[in-house]
Formats: structure tokens, C-alpha cells, sequence
């Protein structure tokens, strides 16, 4: 399929990715609205790294989730590394990108954000950590999250 309109959209992205700073973009609204083919069809799913949260997944299972999708898609990832949460897990991907070389802008693309924040997780405190220490201060990263509860981005 070809993304078709969304011009608004499109021209808020392009001036993320080519901005010489890092950004943290928020894509929200309802269910099968199209946030996510808008997202992977920009990018013509090109991304650093990719994660998709596991809808009613369990905090084993998206810790395994996210671990398997590092192990994947990100050379400089330590298959040895000990990861009990998502501070963790947040910290391992901080490694991995400190060890990628270059100014390219690398696009973090984590879809379905909510289903990622299980009881025990410790996701908010990794997410913030991650941004506000790491990615934030960095001229190279544009960080995606797609969130279909709106609520859950209010209220977090």
C-alpha cells in the first residue's frame, strides 16, 4: 500500500528527522487509525531499532520481546547482558547505540508503548531514564512511540 494524504503528518516527521537535534514524537489516537502504516510507510520500515509492545503480555514476555528484537536488529548488542526490567533493557539499548558510529539520524520506533508498561516493569522510570540521561542530550536520535490509549499518555 502507498500512504496517500497525511500531508500535515508528513511534513511534522521530515522536520523531526532532518532537525540537528533529538526528538521525542508521540503519535496517538483510536485504534486502526493508521499510526502505525504511517509511521512504517515514512520510513519504509528503516529503522535502528523497532519494537512492537505485546498486547496483554505479561512483563516476562515483553522483556523477552524487547531482548529478542535487540538481539535482532542491533549489531553492538550484548546477547550476555542481564536484563530483569525495563530499566534494564533501556540501559542495554543506550550500549548498543553509544557503540553505532556517525551523525546519521537513527529512528527508534516503539509501537503499542502501553502494552510494555506491565506492574513490576520499571518501563516509565527506563523510558525517562533513556531519554532525559541519553537520548535527549544526543543530535542523532528521533524516538517514535505510537499509543492507541490516549488515556495512558495523559495520565503517565
Amino acid at each position: 500500500m502507498k500512504l496517500i494524504g497525511r500531508e500535515a503528518q508528513k511534513k511534522q516527521i521530515e522536520r523531526y528527522f532532518v532537525d540537528d537535534r533529538s526528538h521525542f514524537m508521540v503519535v496517538y489516537g483510536r485504534r486502526r487509525i493508521g499510526k502505525t502504516f504511517l509511521i512504517k510507510e515514512y520510513f519504509q520500515n528503516d529503522f535502528a531499532f523497532y519494537c512492537t509492545g505485546l498486547l496483554n503480555g505479561n512483563k516476562g514476555k515483553q522483556l523477552n520481546n524487547f531482548v529478542t528484537n535487540m538481539t535482532n536488529q542491533l549489531a553492538f548488542f550484548s546477547e550476555n547482558a542481564t536484563i530483569n526490567n525495563c530499566y534494564d533493557a533501556f540501559n542495554e539499548l543506550i550500549k548498543a547505540f553509544s557503540k553505532i558510529k556517525g551523525n546519521q539520524k537513527k529512528v527508534i520506533f516503539l509501537d503499542e508503548l502501553p502494552s510494555t508498561d506491565t506492574a513490576g516493569s520499571d518501563f516509565l522510570l527506563g523510558l525517562e531514564y533513556f531519554w532525559n540521561s541519553w537520548a535527549s542530550a544526543r543530535k542523532d536520535i528521533l524516538f517514535i512511540v505510537c499509543v492507541s490509549a490516549t488515556s495512558w499518555v495523559v495520565n503517565k
